[in-house]
């Protein structure tokens, strides 16, 4: 069976009266000047009686790849024969998402069905690009669709159903084209050589617009006895106008369709037979150059169609993108509003809140100031019954003033032995809360008092000159933070003071007996009390008071940790002048006594003994405070962790957690009142003072303990006196006090009445 060049077909469409002088000069010529191609055998042959015949055309769904096998067979289908365009559509079984591939096993079936539905859509819109091209060329053609998971299957259960006997179909992709080919390539195509049943089926494989093998259907008797030589059918042109495509749910076919005007056949005629003069080729020629032209002008046609469908699609979906973006803003903008409107009605009721809030206030405020009218009025008639005691005090002052003798009064008792022992039961041993080398001291219960009594030994060659020095200085002077004297018994050689639960300052820093370690805030409490007693002493007149044993044991604490100095049995009494022009007092020892670890070294070198000797020993309790550390090599070691930059290191955590600026501020205190020369020591009324009380009064309110109250050495001058020791200012009136007496909770006050 022979098949006729395209080019040939398209120019006997439009130069039929020309068909004889062409078969003529091309039965004369040998066709010499046609290619093998032009001469390729025809998809069918027809008679005059059979209905139109159909050529099946399978064909996929990308456009690209299916129109080189279409264009394939226009070209090789006379026009009185109709194009069936099969697709054969296998539903999807993985879906890509997200740039993996998942598979509907594992998908919704909501997402199944969308995604086949776009995979429909893409299908049905390459097979109306198929339809168009179809049309454009002036070719009748339908389409057949069916749905099945196997394509090949499809293909052969096609050509069972509709006894299809004539197929066009691709051999492999446009991509796998080569010039050696032979057979196809594809599994598709492969598989439909192998399996279709019918053998009166002829298949034509095509790849790239190239007829790559073809398989022959077995022709039975009457159809082999027909003469195989080429028959060309001709036709007149045709006019026609593409109908409507139909579809259906899983086989859907459409057609477009063309009336015929008087078609005429001429009979077939063998090439043999035929001759043609040069003249007639020219024209044959420019015939066949025109159909090309009229096929690329057709081909151009569709791509622009194409290209205007694609921008039609891609402004669709830029406006679609636009509206979700659109819609997008617009519920963001909602969800806005009603944060907005959220925050609105909160803010309401905030204003609500604060507005009842500062109803309230205002009638707080009323009631204060009502309150505070009423207040201004009880303290203007305390004022009044104020200056009323202020002038009957100066008329006891004055009383007072006539009648003293200059001297203090030394207010203490005198005890006999035989009371001492009864309070102590004869001294026992279970009643003893310290010894030394001075001798023992004793807890006892004296009229109706908790005491301590202090027992010095008489066979020491110092006791009795201790114990006279002792109850001397201490008759003279009084002050909240030394220890008050109440009696003495001359007999026993005892002093009787005032008994402290809480023991020495020395038992706390070490805590003896599982006593809790004192907080930051109570030693800067005890530091400051203690400079407080200091200055008093070292002020006083006629006579400046050396204490010459300041140390952590000779401090004792009362029940609230309000710490009291004590033993002062070393202690001297040195005459100082009324001006500011006289050295600094001293007195001379040739054998001092005292702790070493506390002793100025320059007391050591000259045996002089001043209040400057008190400051050393003040600076390494100081360091004690803040290390927990013993005396003996203390300073050093503190030195060098200051250079160093790792105070924060030695300091004593049993404390708590000291503000490491209060500690670098006492540790640099300390040295300084450490210093080898007794020069460069501070003073403690105007140096030392000034940097321990605004700690103390920073740590008031943080005392884990309940502290008495501490003296201020805040010393007023009168008459041009020079200095008063705090303790003889009078804390109710500020003024003063010409009869000072200390009560018992230990602070002095102005006797306004004579005592009995």
């Amino acid at each position: 069976m022979a098949l006729v060049s395209p080019s040939v077909a398209i120019h006997m469409r439009q130069h039929p009266q020309q068909l004889e002088a062409t078969r003529a000069a091309a039965a004369m010529r040998g066709f010499s000047r046609m290619s093998s191609a032009s001469l390729a055998p025809s998809l069918c042959e027809t008679t005059e009686l059979e209905e139109v015949e159909k050529i099946y055309v399978a064909l996929g769904k990308e456009y690209k790849e299916g129109k080189e096998t279409l264009i394939w067979a226009i070209n090789h289908t006379p026009r009185e024969k109709k194009i069936v365009v099969v697709h054969v559509h296998q539903p999807p079984r993985t879906i890509l998402i997200l740039g993996g591939k998942f598979s509907v096993d594992h998908l919704s079936e909501e997402q199944v069905r969308a995604y086949r539905e776009q995979e429909r859509l893409k299908t049905d819109r390459s097979l109306e690009a198929y339809m168009t091209f179809c049309s454009l060329s002036k070719v009748r053609a339908e389409k057949l669709v069916i749905e099945t998971d196997d394509i090949a299957k499809g293909i052969v259960e096609l050509i069972a159903q509709h006894g299809i006997t004539k197929l066009v179909m691709g051999a492999a992709a446009d991509r796998q084209y080569s010039k050696r080919m032979r057979g196809p390539k594809s599994r598709i195509a492969i598989n439909v050589q192998q399996h279709v049943a019918d053998t009166s089926c002829t298949i034509w494989f095509v790849c790239k617009g190239n007829l790559i093998c073809s398989r022959d259907a077995s022709l039975d008797e009457s159809r082999t006895a027909r003469t195989p030589a080429a028959i060309i059918s001709t036709r007149k042109s045709t006019q026609s106008e593409p109908a409507g495509p139909t579809s259906s749910s899983l086989h859907r076919s459409s057609s477009s369709t063309y009336n015929d005007q008087e078609a005429t056949s001429t009979p077939r005629l063998e090439l043999e037979e035929i001759g043609i003069d040069d003249d007639i080729y020219q024209k044959l020629q420019q015939a066949l150059k025109e159909a090309e032209d009229s096929e690329r002008e057709a081909y151009n046609l569709l791509e622009s169609v194409r290209r205007q469908k694609a921008k039609i699609d891609a402004e669709l979906k830029a406006k679609e993108t636009k509206g979700k973006q659109i819609f997008e803003e617009v519920k963001n903008a909602n969800s806005k509003k009603q944060e907005l409107e959220l925050k609105i009605a909160s803010s309401e009721q905030v204003v609500k809140d604060l507005a009842e809030k500062l109803s309230g206030s205002r009638a707080i405020l009323m009631s204060l100031r009502e309150e505070n009218t009423k207040l201004q009025g009880e303290r203007d008639d305390a004022v009044r019954r104020a200056e009323e005691l202020l002038r009957k005090r100066d008329d006891v002052v004055d009383q007072a003033a006539t009648s003293s003798n200059g001297r203090m009064s030394t207010n203490f008792s005198d005890f006999t032995y035989s009371e001492l022992e009864r309070a102590t039961d004869n001294f026992d041993d279970s009643h003893k809360i310290g010894e030394g080398g001075y001798g023992s001291v004793y807890k006892g219960f004296l009229r109706h008092t908790e005491v301590a009594i202090k027992k010095l030994k008489p066979e020491g060659g110092q006791g009795q000159e201790e114990f006279y020095r002792e109850v001397d200085i201490l008759s003279q002077v009084r002050h909240p933070h030394l220890v008050a004297l109440i009696g003495k018994c001359s007999e026993a050689c005892a002093i009787v003071y005032e008994y402290l639960p809480q023991g020495s300052l020395e038992d706390r820093l070490v805590c003896k007996d599982g006593t809790p370690p004192l907080s930051w805030q109570a030693r800067t409490r005890i530091l400051t009390e203690i400079c407080s007693a200091l200055i008093f002493l070292h002020s006083s007149k006629p006579h400046c008071v050396v204490h010459g044993d300041i140390k952590p044991s000779n401090i004792l604490l009362d029940s609230n940790l309000v710490s009291k100095l004590g033993d002062f049995g070393i202690s001297c009494l040195l005459a100082q002048s009324n001006t500011n022009t006289t050295p600094t007092p001293y007195r001379l020892t040739l054998q001092p006594r005292g702790t070493f670890a506390y002793m100025d070294p320059e007391l050591l070198n000259s045996g002089e003994l001043t209040p400057r000797s008190d400051v050393y020993s003040f600076g390494i309790i100081i360091l004690r405070m803040l290390t927990g550390r013993p005396a003996v090599g203390l300073i050093k070691g503190v030195t060098e962790a200051v250079e160093m930059g790792r105070l924060r290191e030695i300091l004593d955590v049993s404390a708590g957690d000291w503000p490491f600026a209060q500690a670098e501020q006492l540790a640099h205190l300390a040295l300084r009142c450490c210093d080898i020369k007794r020069k460069n020591r501070p003073d403690l009324a105007k140096d030392v003072w000034r940097v321990l009380e605004p700690m103390r009064r920073r740590t008031t309110t943080t005392t884990t303990a309940s502290p008495g109250p501490v003296f201020q050495p805040s010393f007023r001058s009168t008459r041009g006196e020079g200095c008063i020791p705090s303790c003889f200012i009078c804390p109710i009136f500020q003024d003063i006090m010409r009869d000072p007496h200390v009560t018992a909770d230990g602070v002095t006050y102005q006797a306004i009445s004579p005592y009995p």
